[in-house]
């Protein structure tokens, strides 16, 4: 039976599929870089698993792993580790390489994203973010503008001076 459950992937899937080329040029950076986070995390658990996963097999389930002994695991816990592998190569396989039914260009991850309608999500968190940069940059402006004219009235009052018996504004001489 293990040969039939897949193997570890070749080192050229260790790293995130991009997103499928036709959507691409229509996605924001934000929803690109989702989609590439979503499918690294989906090949970093498959690592996760690789690594890690027979030593909590046996120290949480110890003996009860012999049911799943064959002849070339003695224990079982190869066994249930391949079993776990593969369910997440199958998932990892329909969600970023199996084409959706409804839409021939873009992947089952893609188009669970669209339902989700989550492309109109982010561009307005981009929007949000567009308006607050944008707020900051005219009140850093403003901030400049009022410094600027407080220094130049600062200046204009060291060079003017009030003649007290006159009222009247000369400029200083000395």
């Amino acid at each position: 039976m293990s040969q039939i459950l897949p193997q570890k992937r070749s080192a050229a899937t260790d790293r995130p599929d991009p997103p499928s080329s036709t959507t691409t040029t229509n996605n924001s950076q934000r929803y690109t870089k989702l989609l590439s986070v979503l499918t690294k995390s989906l090949q970093q658990s498959r690592d996760k698993v690789e690594s890690e996963a027979a030593h909590l097999i046996k120290e949480i389930y110890g003996d009860m792993t012999s049911l799943f002994t064959t002849g070339e695991d003695d224990d079982g816990v190869t066994q249930l580790v391949e079993l776990l592998l593969g369910k997440l190569d199958t998932v990892h396989d329909r969600f970023n390489v199996e084409k959706s039914s409804s839409s021939s260009n873009m992947t089952k991850l893609e188009s669970i994203l669209e339902e989700q309608q989550i492309q109109q999500l982010l561009q307005r968190v981009e929007t949000a973010i567009e308006r607050v940069e944008m707020d900051e940059q005219n009140f850093q402006q403003d901030e400049a503008a009022d410094k600027q004219s407080a220094e130049e009235a600062v200046k204009q009052a060291h060079t003017l001076r009030v003649d007290s018996v006159a009222g009247e504004i000369r400029k200083k001489t000395a």
